[in-house]
């Protein structure tokens, strides 16, 4: 599973987790080298999620935790019911 971000919300994000980390709030501000790094992570995982779609599968992560556990339960359920039903046919 990879939950895929806009670099937005990865700048949104990661100076929030440095607002609570950083006493300092002049070092807040997300450098280019770290959006750069995302940008490039980012792509990585799309290239390998379209070679590979029967194994990894690409979940928005833009909406809140609560909406994000709710998809990410709901797909791994549906994914061990499949595999389960599966198993059950082959013995």
């Amino acid at each position: 599973i990879v939950l895929m971000i806009s670099e937005k919300t990865f700048r949104v994000r990661s100076e929030e987790r440095k607002r609570k980390s950083i006493i300092d709030q002049n070092e807040i501000r997300v450098d280019e080298q770290e959006v750069a790094r995302f940008q490039i992570i980012r792509e990585a995982f799309t290239q390998r999620a379209e070679n590979e779609p029967e194994r990894i599968v690409v979940i928005d992560a833009e909406s809140s935790i609560s909406e994000l556990a709710g998809t990410v339960t709901t797909y791994v359920d549906e994914l061990l019911k499949s595999r389960a039903k599966s198993a059950s046919v082959q013995h």
